[in-house]
């Protein structure tokens, strides 16, 4: 993604957000398809770019179909600050959970159980993998392996 592909490509409608570290928005590139962007904000700080690196290396290693899959990213430059740090994601189709009770009310008790067992089990393989966001929280940032505790 350069400069080039940026211009020609169409922010999706009140699609962009701003993060703790990044900037997001849901994109159309040049063929048509949808995708979603993240681009670093803070570039001149090595630890954020350090995490953002490790961020884009756990989509390089994850694979599951509740994740969506990296298309491309610039991290194997991180060290040179002058490069803006981003990674291009498949968007993932389809409303958000508050659009969805926005528009057809509550979830029904075998709904709500059915997403809820896909998103644990989506936790589930993310932390028995140590899958590392970009965020610094300590409680979001990594889902490592719990380890018991000896004695």
């Amino acid at each position: 993604m350069d400069e080039e592909w940026m211009a020609a490509s169409r922010p999706v409608a009140g699609s962009s957000v701003s993060g703790g570290q990044g900037e997001s928005l849901i994109a159309e590139d040049p063929n048509g398809r949808r995708v979603f962007v993240k681009r670093l904000k803070y570039n001149g700080r090595q630890a954020a770019r350090r995490r953002f690196v490790r961020e884009v290396r756990s989509y390089e290693t994850l694979e599951h179909a509740q994740l969506p899959k990296l298309i491309e990213t610039n991290v194997d430059h991180w060290r040179d600050r002058k490069r803006k740090l981003y990674l291009i994601l498949e968007a993932i189709d389809g409303p958000t959970l508050a659009e969805r009770i926005a528009s057809e009310g509550p979830l029904l008790h075998a709904d709500a159980t059915a997403l809820i067992s896909t998103i644990l089990a989506t936790l589930e393989y993310c932390h028995e993998n140590t899958w590392c966001t970009g965020t610094s929280s300590p409680p979001t940032s990594c889902f490592e392996p719990v380890v018991p505790p000896t004695r």
